[in-house]
């Protein structure tokens, strides 16, 4: 708290009221009816009410401080919140999976695209050249166009010395 906080906290007695401020007396008795001569219960009763007002100011400046923080504490994770929401976006809209997602930089939507991209360049497989081995002639399991050859080795050595 500031100093002024500090030397609002401190409450004054009747008495010590009396003895800094003498002179008091006079003028409050002038705003009030004028000619009443100074009541000490009186000045009691309007030291505990000034009392009571400055400890509902502090409490109310108390909560006030408190708010300002949790709002405070409320912006950054809305900030946060939006940052990552914006990450997931872009990598959605790039197909790139959950984990790549969240680790997009950038505060806007167009650097953000911007590093997705760099980031597909460097992950995604290039395209290979084409090789010179030839290609399978593969067949569907489910319904072959022919029969299947023969792969047992003793059956094709068996055909092969029947003639």
């Amino acid at each position: 708290m500031s100093e002024q906080d500090t030397t609002q906290e401190t409450e004054v007695t009747p008495e010590e009221a009396e003895d800094q401020n003498p002179t008091a007396e006079q003028p409050e008795s002038q705003e009030d009816d004028g000619d009443e001569a100074w009541d000490p219960e009186r000045a009691k009763r309007k030291i505990g009410k000034v009392n009571s007002e400055n400890r509902a100011l502090r409490e109310r400046a108390t909560k006030a401080e408190q708010k300002a923080a949790s709002v405070d504490d409320l912006t950054k994770e809305n900030g946060g919140l939006k940052a990552t929401v914006l990450q997931l976006e872009v990598g959605y809209e790039l197909g790139l999976p959950l984990a790549i997602a969240r680790r997009l930089q950038g505060a806007t939507r167009e650097e953000m695209l911007a590093d997705a991209e760099a980031l597909v360049e460097l992950v995604a497989p290039t395209k290979r050249p084409p090789s010179q081995r030839p290609t399978e002639q593969l067949r569907g399991g489910g319904q072959p166009e022919r029969e299947p050859e023969e792969t047992d080795t003793r059956k094709i050595a068996a055909r092969m010395f029947q003639h």
